[in-house]
């Protein structure tokens, strides 16, 4: 049975912890003597009301924990809500932005995908660049709250839940979740600071970098243009967004025993190979020095598994195998309940375990050979769970991509863009990443496909489906 006071009263607090995340431009406005902020202003009372009457329609009733079909409610409805909050001041401000692209500047931001509908980023006001950049660190964390929200109990369908650390509570892993995602911001936006950036910079550097966001302050952002630090510093945070979960958590409750997790092993013997790839093609024949080219193959190689985005374009890759390679890693993402989009690196894991048991059987037909994740058994479940997850992708990818080509791009063009707002990986168009200048001039009915397409791909398009099926709604 679905208690709707319960989903009220979760979405009223969410939504006045929105509202004081609004507060946060407002005060640095104030603080620098800009213009007086009312956008912010509106949006924050608009919030709070909302959730005032949210969460006081559902106090007055017994609240206990939502169980899984009001969890997957609240996530659904908290993503076609948001956004609308999110995009509110753009649409009020001075920045001229239609609705349609006020809400698409917000759903790039929120499900970290990058880039934007704003092409001269350096024409905001620091209120502005630090809103983007919260939005993007609140998409983030909202996300991985959500993996450890709802994932657990879709079992036959999501592998990762086993490794889901069972030490805290839901109520705990969300606060320790949120506690070392701020905590990792606010050290490296010290160290930032200590290259020389500006406050605000730093501050907004962290938050697109541990949140994979990719939609950064400055959009004539040059690898060769940044210090040594700087380089090295980014695509660490963007490597720690992309962790998953249980090793993040694991981290400050079992200690060195985190390192154990299997799909973070994957994740970093994967990034090293793809380093490893890069810097072979940059160093033969090249004039750049050896550090140079380790540090533009690393930097790359984060920012493209990570699905961050930044520095990603055709002028960085040195020619074409190391642009497709780019390109293709950006689709595997990170680790399941990270930051990162893509198609996740523990489907990637799971396919190869049963590629082996199914290669196994053949090779020795009188041997028993089970395959096991995370120290579990995979069931039958767990092997139609993985296929139908493609065929769901592959579905929604052509639907999008067809719809997409009757407006405005030829095919192929449409369904790169699909796939990789899908992906949320910042959206490339043929094998380039497409700039801001390009994002801002599509037109009204391309970007409310895209917008579909990111918030499909970053709810993992599973939950949706389920809430179209009539059981769901049966008591």
């Amino acid at each position: 049975m679905i208690r709707y006071e319960k989903i009220f009263y979760v979405l009223g607090i969410l939504f006045f912890i929105f509202s004081g995340l609004a507060l946060i431009p407002i005060i640095v406005d104030c603080c620098l003597g800009n213009d007086f902020p009312t956008e912010f202003v509106v949006d924050s009372i608009f919030s709070c009301f909302l959730g005032g009457v949210l969460f006081f329609s559902g106090r007055f009733f017994e609240i206990q924990e939502p169980n899984a079909r009001e969890k997957i409610l609240i996530i659904l409805i908290s993503w076609i809500v948001l956004p609308i909050l999110a995009g509110l001041p753009f649409f009020l401000s001075s920045l001229q932005m239609s609705f349609t692209d006020s809400i698409f500047e917000a759903i790039l931001l929120l499900t970290t995908t990058g880039s934007g509908a704003i092409y001269d980023t350096r024409s905001l006001s620091e209120g502005f660049l630090l809103w983007r950049s919260l939005l993007q660190l609140f998409g983030g964390v909202s996300f991985i709250a959500s993996f450890v929200c709802v994932f657990p109990h879709l079992k036959s369908i999501y592998a990762p839940i086993f490794e889901v650390s069972g030490r805290y509570s839901f109520l705990g892993q969300v606060k320790a979740i949120l506690l070392i995602y701020l905590a990792l911001a606010f050290v490296s936006t010290f160290l930032f600071a200590g290259t020389g950036m500006s406050a605000l910079d730093s501050l907004c550097y962290s938050f697109s970098a541990l949140s994979t966001g990719g939609a950064i302050p400055d959009n004539t952002f040059d690898i060769s243009g940044i210090s040594l630090r700087v380089s090295w510093i980014l695509p660490i945070l963007m490597l720690i967004g992309g962790c998953p979960v249980a090793f993040v958590t694991g981290l400050f409750s079992e200690g060195v025993s985190a390192f154990k997790n299997r799909q973070f092993i994957c994740y970093l013997c994967l990034v090293f190979l793809l380093v490893l790839l890069l810097f072979t093609q940059m160093s033969f024949p090249t004039t750049s020095s050896v550090l140079e080219n380790l540090k533009r193959s690393f930097f790359l190689a984060i920012s493209s598994i990570t699905t961050t985005g930044v520095g990603l374009n055709a002028s960085e890759a040195p020619d074409s195998f190391a642009n497709a390679l780019l390109y293709v890693t950006n689709f595997i993402g990170g680790c399941s309940g990270s930051c990162s989009g893509g198609i996740k690196i523990f489907r990637l894991m799971v396919m190869f375990l049963l590629i082996k048991s199914y290669l196994m059987r053949i090779v020795r037909t009188n041997a028993v050979y089970v395959p096991t994740y995370a120290g579990k058994r995979l069931e039958e479940a767990d092997v139609t769970g993985l296929f139908s997850y493609f065929i769901c992708y592959a579905t929604i990818a052509v639907v999008f991509s067809i719809t997409l080509s009757f407006f405005e791009m030829e095919l192929g063009k449409s369904f790169g863009a699909v796939v990789t707002c899908m992906n949320n990986n910042g959206p490339f168009f043929d094998l380039h990443r497409a700039t801001a200048l390009e994002m801002a001039n599509l037109g009204v009915v391309s970007k409310i496909i895209l917008t579909a397409a990111m918030i499909t791909g970053r709810i993992d398009f599973i939950p949706l489906f389920m809430v179209m099926l009539r059981p769901f709604w049966k008591k």
